[in-house]
């Protein structure tokens, strides 16, 4: 009864948990996996029933059919009377739980361990710092210009690159895809934001 219980935990736990993603963003292969656990959990619940179903046919093979008949109800009654007193009860709630401590344990404790073991391996830049606003403010200064000078049919006008060449994406591009404008207080992005519905207007 424990071995049975701890193993459906397992297969729920591993059918259900997980990290939640679009159907849509699934590839073929997480589909089949999904498929197969689903199955796997159906396939072993069934095999308990047709256990008993076996159990049963073989009693009566063995025993005849009132003889069969007593000898499950004898089982099942000794499974019943060493599985419902407090003891027994607190073992199969402490057993089927098992599984997901084990998974917290691994993903808060040892998954991070693992993580920063392999990050002493990575190649890593050798200028890596932490970002200071003062510091990139003395990289980028702000340009003068009128972004109207800049527009172009069939593309969207995205800004000025470092030796002031304009930088572009198509308007397929912009029209399919989210952007996130992203910086500090005064840098522009609300300026960005303006340069780029005039554009949506200007391309009607």
């Amino acid at each position: 009864t424990f071995l049975f219980i701890f193993v459906l935990a397992i297969l729920i736990q591993f059918t259900f948990s997980g990290h939640i993603t679009k159907r849509d963003s699934l590839s073929a292969l997480d589909h089949i996996i999904a498929f197969l656990k689903k199955k796997i959990l159906i396939a072993y619940i069934a095999s308990f029933a047709l256990f008993n179903v076996f159990v049963l046919m073989l009693a009566f093979q063995q025993f005849g059919k009132e003889q069969g008949v007593k000898y499950l109800q004898m089982i099942y009654s000794n499974v019943k009377l060493q599985s419902f007193n407090f003891s027994s009860v607190l073992s199969i709630i402490t057993i089927f739980i098992l599984p997901y401590f084990f998974q917290v344990v691994y993903r808060r404790l040892i998954a991070p361990k693992i993580s920063a073991w392999k990050r002493k391996f990575r190649v890593s830049q050798t200028a890596d710092n932490v970002s200071d606003i003062r510091v990139e403010n003395d990289r980028f200064q702000s340009k003068q210009f009128d972004p109207r000078d800049y527009y172009k049919d069939g593309h969207m006008f995205m800004g000025l690159g470092t030796n002031d060449e304009p930088i572009y994406i198509t308007d397929d591009e912009f029209k399919s895809k989210n952007i996130k404008v992203i910086g500090a207080t005064q840098t522009g992005k609300g300026v960005w934001q303006q340069v780029a519905i005039d554009q949506c207007i200007w391309k009607g």
